[in-house]
């Protein structure tokens, strides 16, 4: 998996972009939210990392943008998915 990190602190005007593509690990939270942790390297030196928890009730937000961004791409992906979890005999 590969992510592009937008980084600026609240008063700056630049922009530090990142794309990280190794040690992105995702995991679900007690039934109820996906999460996503990596890290960036951080201002002072040494790494910051970032946990992003994504409960189920903004599911469908997210898969909306998903495919304004892409529909190809994101129909493609549920449809992956869906067959995952029929796998899995959910």
């Amino acid at each position: 998996m590969a992510i592009i990190i937008w980084r600026r602190g609240a008063r700056s005007i630049y922009v530090n972009r990142r794309r990280v593509m190794e040690e992105v690990y995702l995991w679900e939270f007690g039934g109820k939210s996906t999460c996503m942790s990596f890290s960036i390297p951080s201002k002072g030196g040494g790494d910051t990392i970032i946990e992003l928890q994504i409960e189920s009730d903004s599911f469908a937000e997210l898969a909306a943008a998903m495919m304004k961004a892409d529909p190809k791409a994101a129909t493609k992906a549920f449809g992956a998915a869906l067959q995952l979890v029929e796998g899995e005999g959910a």
